[in-house]
């Protein structure tokens, strides 16, 4: 599996390469395209609350299903195996 590390370090380098550009270009396509400064201002204010709606309810959903579903309650944490993590410590 570790002989597979640099490719897929290559690929997500290449896709973050890739990607940056294309939101950058297609961004300023955007408001070329438009052309009027109000309409601008009307696009970027409906594009900010729209996100900030989609945000809040995805924070709902993830702070809903967290209380209702309750990852880890059973988890008795006295009886796990204690090890050394010095070598994952030294690696990050």
């Amino acid at each position: 599996q570790s002989f597979l590390q640099p490719f897929g370090d290559i690929f997500l380098r290449m896709i973050k390469m890739i990607v940056v550009p294309i939101i950058v270009s297609s961004l300023i396509v955007a408001v070329a395209g438009v052309g009027d400064l109000k309409a601008v201002g009307k696009l970027g204010a409906k594009s900010l609350s729209y996100f900030v709606v989609v945000t809040m309810i995805a924070i709902a959903v993830g702070l809903i299903s967290a209380n209702v579903i309750q990852p880890g309650a059973g988890v008795n944490m006295n009886n796990l195996e204690q090890t050394d993590i010095s070598t994952y410590v030294d690696t990050a």
